[in-house]
Formats: structure tokens, C-alpha cells, sequence
């Protein structure tokens, strides 16, 4: 759970609405584009 936390407070991820991940259910196309973007911001690749 802590490396969960640790993405969420890096930006990378949100997870849902409600505060809860669903790990088991398919990401969109949306959604990864997202996280990567982020994760990219992250790493300061991007801006």
C-alpha cells in the first residue's frame, strides 16, 4: 500500500472519485496516457 501512496502523492495516479484504486479492472487508453504524462512530469522530462 505504501507504493500506492507514493505514486499518488507524486501526481502520477489519482485513482477513483471516491479515493479507491481498482487494480483488477482495465485501464483506458485515457487513463494510461494520464499516468504516464504524469509520470513523466514526475521525472521532469516533460513540463
Amino acid at each position: 500500500m505504501q507504493a500506492a501512496a507514493d505514486v499518488v502523492a507524486a501526481g502520477i495516479i489519482e485513482g477513483n472519485p471516491d479515493g479507491t484504486f481498482a487494480p483488477a479492472e482495465a485501464t483506458s487508453r485515457a487513463e494510461a496516457a494520464v499516468m504516464l504524462e504524469g509520470l513523466l512530469k514526475h521525472l521532469k522530462f516533460i513540463n
